[in-house]
């Protein structure tokens, strides 16, 4: 049981992203009584580059009452409507689009359902047509709007959800700021050990500044995991065999357009893939390969053959794709890379970490701050299912007939996980359903719907126009007389670039 009704002090280890945001989920979810002491080391860098989110970053926003303008003028920020992949099927220059406008499924096309599955997306699906030119986000991206244009969208719409691409280093000094002035205590000091008593329990944390003592700890210590992987041994699950990219070189570029690009570009390379973001006044750039197929100097060579000038790297990362098979443990949470990481692709890694602090955070305040075990075991559990969506949905990404180099190749060969390959195999028959992902769920969240699945799985032949043509079947006449009459406006939309809602 984790009882921490009378708890004075809750300790994070590690600065960043997700050390700040673990601490105002603390002192959101905890009475101002409890005291939230971060310890971090100025000595410690973090990746830095730029960085992108999906959109439940606004809500965290909210949930931390943050005011967006605020937030966006201190940390660089651009908004963000999706991610344009190129060259993932071919290595030419074709493209597709993942838009957050098709996430809603209680928007757009999500909005009618019948038997289960969603008539208007089938329709476009059955008939080939690209769901990424749906709905109103397409139009903003594809004449490329001010910030200031997208922003009124937001304001005067409700059928639109955005993201943010920010400068990462910004956006840690913002959260440190918010949370100080919320008196959230920082040391700066490196973390040598952890003292844990006879019962398990972390009971302080040893630093080279001294020891603090506290009741409840989270592991924000990125890669090296100090607590609950070299303090308290929990094992670590590999992705390895499905994804096998295990490096990111990261660099910086000047913006050059008037108005920054809306999504993020994620282009294929011939060892990885190479992600864009445009936050104001900068790019902020990253090479991701596998060091298995191509060496930094190789990638350093390929990164100016595209970009025609030199390029410096701001950093160097090496990673190993997996999970701690348990976050949560005696009385410490691991958090953001201490937790897990797969890679950077489709902005997975900040996703989670919210998600799973607002899981924990809602848990401590619903039950009075006293968890049982039982209960403890389905938040690890919905931890790990939700680790499982984010890995079959990457998957996806993968799962291609590319093989022009012999990453590519390597790609094609490698291991699929069985859950994915039975997805796979229904999504042959007949399109994603929510019932397909509820197993991927984390407190009642899914981070990646059916309106995701189906277009990114449409666009890598995955979800296929024969897979619709049952369903379609199942129809009255009258719903296919409204489906002739949408095709209609949705060709008359994407002709004119004209809005369809």
């Amino acid at each position: 049981m984790l009882n921490l009704l009378g708890a004075k002090r809750i300790v994070v280890v590690g600065g960043g992203t997700a050390g700040w945001l673990s601490a105002l989920e603390m002192r959101h979810s905890f009475p101002l009584s409890v005291e939230v002491l971060l310890i971090e080391s100025a000595q410690l860098g973090i990746l830095g580059a730029g960085e992108g989110s999906i959109p439940n970053l606004d809500l965290a926003l909210k949930r931390y009452q943050i005011d967006r303008t605020t937030f966006m003028s201190a940390t660089q920020s651009t908004y963000k409507l999706g991610v344009c992949f190129e060259g993932w099927r071919s290595g030419g220059e074709e493209k597709y689009h993942h838009m957050f406008s098709t996430i809603r499924e209680d928007l757009g096309l999500m909005e009618w359902q019948e038997h289960g599955f969603y008539p208007l997306s089938s329709t476009l699906l059955n008939r080939g047509m690209a769901l990424d030119r749906f709905p109103d986000a397409a139009h903003l991206m594809q004449r490329k709007a001010s910030q200031a244009e997208v922003a009124a969208h937001i304001q005067r719409s409700d059928k639109e959800v955005f993201a943010y691409h920010f400068d990462a280093r910004r956006l840690a000094t913002f959260l440190r700021e918010k949370a100080e002035s919320r008196g959230i205590k920082r040391v700066d000091a490196l973390v040598q050990a952890v003292t844990v008593d006879l019962q398990g329990n972390v009971t302080t944390v040893n630093t080279d500044k001294g020891n603090f003592d506290g009741d409840f700890f989270i592991d924000a210590s990125g890669f090296s995991r100090l607590i609950l992987g070299k303090g308290l041994g929990i094992e670590w699950e590999s992705f390895q065999k499905y994804l096998i990219l295990d490096a990111a070189l990261p660099f910086l570029l000047p913006q050059k357009d008037k108005n920054p690009s809306l999504i993020t570009h994620s282009k294929a390379m011939n060892s990885g893939w190479m992600w864009t973001i445009p936050t104001q006044g900068r790019l902020g750039c990253g090479y991701v390969y596998s060091s298995a197929h191509i060496s930094e100097t190789e990638v350093l060579r390929e990164l100016e053959l595209h970009w025609k000038q030199e390029i410096v790297p701001v950093n160097r990362l090496r990673f190993s794709p997996g999970r701690l098979k348990k976050c949560l443990h005696s009385n410490v949470m691991a958090v953001g890379l201490a937790s897990g990481f797969v890679e950077p692709l489709e902005a997975t890694s900040i996703a989670q970490t919210l998600y799973q602090l607002a899981f924990f955070g809602n848990l401590m305040r619903e039950n009075q701050r006293v968890i049982p075990e039982r209960v403890l075991n389905i938040f690890n559990a919905d931890v790990a299912n939700f680790w499982d969506g984010i890995v079959d949905f990457l998957v996806m990404h993968y799962d291609t007939s590319r093989a022009d180099t012999p990453f590519w190749m390597d790609v094609g060969k490698a291991a699929r996980p069985d859950r994915y390959l039975e997805l796979k195999e229904a999504f042959s028959a007949r399109t994603p359903r929510i019932a397909d992902l509820v197993p991927y769920q984390m407190g009642g969240v899914i981070l990646f719907g059916v309106a995701s699945w189906e277009t990114v799985g449409s666009a890598m032949g995955i979800v296929s126009p024969e897979s619709t043509v049952a369903q379609l079947a199942l129809l009255e006449q009258s719903a296919h007389i409204t489906l002739e009459n949408f095709i209609e406006r949705y060709q008359r939309s994407v002709s004119s670039n004209t809005t369809m809602l």
